[in-house]
């Protein structure tokens, strides 16, 4: 399988199910880590404003003219991998979303790692979508043909309700993910800390959690423990809907510096991003 077109799958991936509400979210991306060659700057009439903290607060308005407000960091201990609490914590000064983000781990990863060590890859996106509110149901999330249209390159099947495999293909890795939604009456513990992430937009109306794991190796290399993506809906006045997406990833490995190293993940992801948006806005399931 020629390197580009293993690049493009595994980012495809990555990034469908990112904009979409369902699948693996940035921790799809270490499939390429041998992916070479330039990333072409993204053509399209969508305008992608990269931001420094996940902690900015979404430009409704702007998001409502076809425009994608981001946020990712890989977070790195002097360029490897993190292996100490106190480093982790930004006691060096590393950042200032980890904290928040660890409520996203949830299998418990970094507590449980042992004498594992990660790279932690952060992102957050904004983007509004032509879809009335009433349109991302669980059945919707979970449906494989839904999946299948917004990855149409990619070998995906169903293990049970609401979890899927994507199959290794040459250099990408396979991974099993799941998904779930609910709405803002949920009075579970463990949901209640997702509904307050952007209090500057209020109660979301929705909310889907995926889990990502069982990544597989490549050329014997480690590439993801797991991960996690969680998404927020807000339905507004014209029908449209606010979509806010956290993901985080506990890396083995990433791109090295010869194919772009840890910035090649935010290009693909910023070449990806708007026709994946587009294909959902398309979609008639």
């Amino acid at each position: 399988m020629p390197l580009k077109k293993f690049v493009r799958n595994s980012v495809n991936l990555l990034v469908a199910l990112i904009t979409a509400g369902v699948g693996v979210g940035f921790t799809a991306f270490p499939g390429a880590i041998y992916g070479t060659g330039s990333v072409p700057d993204p053509v399209t009439d969508w305008e992608i404003i990269r931001l420094k903290t996940p902690n900015f607060i979404p430009d409704v308005q702007a998001l409502l003219q076809k425009k994608i407000q981001t946020f990712f960091e890989l977070q790195m201990d002097d360029g490897k991998p993190f292996s100490d609490d106190d480093r982790f914590n930004g006691s060096k000064g590393q950042t200032i979303a980890l904290k928040k983000f660890l409520d996203f781990d949830l299998n418990g990863t970094w507590a449980k790692r042992g004498s594992d060590e990660y790279y932690v890859g952060m992102g957050k996106s904004a983007y509004v979508v032509e879809k009335d509110i009433s349109y991302f149901t669980l059945k919707q999330a979970c449906s494989l043909k839904f999946i299948k249209m917004l990855a149409p390159t990619l070998d995906i099947s169903e293990v049970s309700t609401c979890r899927f495999l994507l199959k290794p293909d040459g250099l990408a890795p396979g991974v099993e993910f799941t998904v779930q939604r609910f709405d803002n009456h949920s009075k579970k513990p463990a949901d209640q800390k997702f509904l307050s992430l952007d209090p500057s937009l209020g109660m979301p109306d929705k909310t889907e959690i995926q889990y990502n794991e069982k990544f597989t190796r490549v050329l014997g290399i480690r590439t993801v423990k797991d991960g996690a993506v969680i998404k927020n809906y807000y339905a507004q006045p014209d029908g449209r809907t606010l979509v806010i997406a956290y993901s985080l990833s506990f890396i083995h490995n990433v791109p090295p510096g010869f194919a772009g190293g840890p910035d090649r993940l935010r290009k693909e992801l910023d070449l990806q991003l708007p026709p994946t948006i587009d294909r959902l806005n398309a979609a008639v399931e």
